[in-house]
């Protein structure tokens, strides 16, 4: 089997190393998955899952009881299990959270978390997958299109295209990655109907599309933390490529109502985000989340700010506004506001029918 192209083939490695020599060399994980390498079209689905890893807790008498849950939970690696809560085993596999705490105490031990070399990070970096847009100017800005092992964040107001977006990213997952695609619809916003409109634009059938983005309908910020959840489950065995949430805090601003709630929605979508940021580094996928805004009157301006204060700020990885233009109703506006390694910049795109395009900025104006 070719050789993982991330972060995640060392984290094998050292898994195999814990383990001794009963594991075979050919043992990988289902998560991992190398779109480079696959021969698959886009037909073929990763449906079967790769030879079984023999794992510490299959041969610990002490947690013999519980290595099937485990398994049946999508915990197929010593370290996705050693970053994982107690809550979080409590609610995919039913084991109380007092033992659920003892199972990741004894899964640190099994596993190194070491340093590793700037150059080693720059190299996995490298080779990283980035999902195309369908606009080349906003890819450019976003360095290539949206990056895996992040957490990207759209936010601004009602119909800018934040959606619309979504809708898009997902389907060309699918046909630029061959990936399948996780969306957790918070507001009843997702069409099907869109992706077909889509799909038909570039002459492909909708159906082998539809067929691999798989939605969940969040009614409150429970739910919506619990299919969050099942993600490492279903990662047993589809090629989860991109997982999108839209949007990310209508639930928690519905819920918690108030200053004297403030602090609890803060706590709950600060271990929210904690949990979207581990998905996306264990399983090597990308985070798109939505978010909406509020008014701030000052005494110089009227202006827009993302829900979630310093909480969501400081969680996601790259923050990009998007404005509606007040000329051009099909034209939107791309700014990045923060990011680690992209410059601020912006870009133009349209919303069409067939899905988002380029639009010539050279002498436009918002």
């Amino acid at each position: 089997m070719p050789k993982s192209k991330n972060m995640f083939n060392r984290f094998i490695s050292d898994d195999k190393t814990k383990q001794g020599d009963n594991v075979p060399d050919t043992a990988t994980l289902p998560l991992v998955h190398d779109t480079e390498h696959s021969s698959h079209s886009i037909d073929q689905r990763s449906d079967q899952p790769s030879q079984k890893t023999i794992l510490p807790w299959d041969e610990d008498n002490s947690l013999s009881e519980y290595s099937q849950k485990l398994r049946d939970a999508g915990y197929d690696s010593v370290r996705l299990l050693a970053t994982a809560s107690k809550e979080e085993i409590h609610i995919l596999t039913g084991i109380s959270e007092e033992f659920a705490e003892l199972i990741i105490n004894k899964a640190k031990k099994w596993c190194d978390f070491d340093f590793q070399s700037a150059a080693t990070i720059l190299n996995d970096r490298s080779q990283l997958i980035h999902i195309p847009t369908g606009s080349k100017s906003l890819d450019k800005i976003l360095g290539g299109g949206i990056e895996p092992q992040s957490i990207t964040e759209f936010y601004g107001a009602f119909t800018t295209g934040k959606t619309q977006l979504c809708i898009q990213l997902a389907v060309n997952t699918v046909l630029e990655l061959n990936g399948d695609v996780i969306y957790i619809d918070t507001e009843g916003s997702f069409r099907p109907e869109r992706v077909m409109q889509i799909c038909k634009g570039k002459n492909i059938d909708p159906n082998r599309v539809l067929e691999r983005i798989f939605v969940g309908r969040a009614h409150n910020t429970d739910i919506q933390i619990q299919l969050t959840n099942n993600v490492i489950q279903l990662a047993k065995n589809k090629n989860i490529r991109l997982l999108i949430c839209d949007s990310l805090t209508s639930t928690f601003r519905a819920e918690y109502v108030g200053k004297g709630a403030l602090l609890d929605r803060q706590q709950k979508l600060n271990q929210h985000m904690r949990q979207l940021s581990r998905i996306a580094d264990m399983l090597n996928l990308a985070v798109v989340v939505t978010n909406q805004v509020m008014s701030v009157i000052n005494s110089f301006e009227n202006t827009v700010v993302p829900i979630g204060g310093n909480i969501l700020a400081h969680s996601v990885t790259h923050r990009i506004h998007f404005i509606k233009s007040s000329k051009k109703p099909a034209v939107r506006h791309a700014k990045i506001v923060a990011s680690p390694s992209l410059p601020d910049a912006d870009a133009a795109f349209k919303i069409t029918e067939t899905g988002i395009k380029d639009v010539n900025a050279s002498n436009f104006h918002f």
